[in-house]
């Protein structure tokens, strides 16, 4: 157990709970700045991850992957990409195609005057529903990144990689929380609904902190289950860093997201001269 996990657990569960809650503080914030503050935020956060990935846990693992000739640590790393993404494509299709699927059959329901005898009433109902959904599948996808990604912190090895992934966790982490905040405001969420799943996100981290501590010490200093798991973090990594949280960036093409990335990746690849 070193010292930067012990700080890293109370450190990212306030700044979830501060990310969590500032929404609802700031209501009045304009739309267009709080998108603004979230996607460079996020642009920063996935520069740090990419190169947690590629310049830090990736040549971990394969230097300590000693039990077969095969590139194991990359190959691993890429098929557990392509599971996070096959997972996010699947959940995020369900319950969009089902809200476009009420849309289209009833097109310009939202802008009609629903009454109680009004049949398209149940079809707002459905998409309020819709729209409920949607918030647990994101708090769901945020729940589980923030597992792996405890558990990444864990099973790093070096103090140097740790506190860049902590960097990150934390960076993210805030974003994270704080686009969650906002999803439940803009469904008019009350604080008091909202905290259950919101204190769930928050502790999701410090669960997974704990459970790589548990696998550190159960695990032999020469066993290979440490480089498998790291290589395996490399890839969540990775999707997160170069797909995950870089989806507004690429579909904004600005230059200010873009040089949040780039020096997310630089201050992380720069952190490698001390390991």
């Amino acid at each position: 157990m070193s010292s930067i996990e012990i700080a890293a657990i109370p450190s990212i569960f306030f700044a979830g709970i501060i990310g969590c809650y500032v929404p609802f503080l700031t209501r009045q914030l304009e739309s267009g700045l709080q998108q603004a503050i979230l996607t460079r935020g996020n642009a920063f956060a996935a520069g740090v991850l990419t190169a947690g990935g590629l310049v830090h846990l990736l040549p971990d693992a394969a230097e300590d992957i000693t039990f077969t000739d095969f590139p194991f640590a990359g190959a691993f790393a890429g098929s557990i990409f392509i599971v996070m993404l096959l997972i996010e494509v699947l959940s995020h299709g369900r319950s969009t195609n089902k809200i476009e699927y009420n849309e289209m059959q009833h097109p310009g329901v939202a802008n009609i005057p629903p009454t109680i005898t009004d049949p398209l009433v149940q079809v707002t109902d459905l998409q309020s529903r819709g729209h409920t959904i949607q918030i647990f599948m994101l708090a769901l996808g945020l729940i589980s990144h923030s597992v792996v990604a405890g558990l990444a912190l864990s099973l790093s090895g070096r103090i140097s990689t740790q506190i860049g992934i902590l960097i990150a966790i934390l960076a993210h982490k805030s974003f994270a929380a704080f686009a969650l905040g906002s999803s439940c405001i803009t469904q008019e969420w009350s604080v008091k609904r909202a905290t259950p799943l919101l204190i769930v996100f928050c502790i999701s981290t410090p669960i997974g902190i704990g459970v790589g501590m548990a696998i550190d010490e159960a695990i032999t200093e020469d066993s290979q289950a440490v480089p498998i798991l790291q290589s395996g973090a490399a890839g969540v990594f990775l999707y997160m860093g170069c797909w995950h949280l870089l989806q507004d960036v690429i579909k904004k093409r600005s230059i200010f997201d873009f040089i949040s990335y780039a020096l997310g990746y630089a201050g992380m690849t720069t952190l490698a001269i001390w390991t």
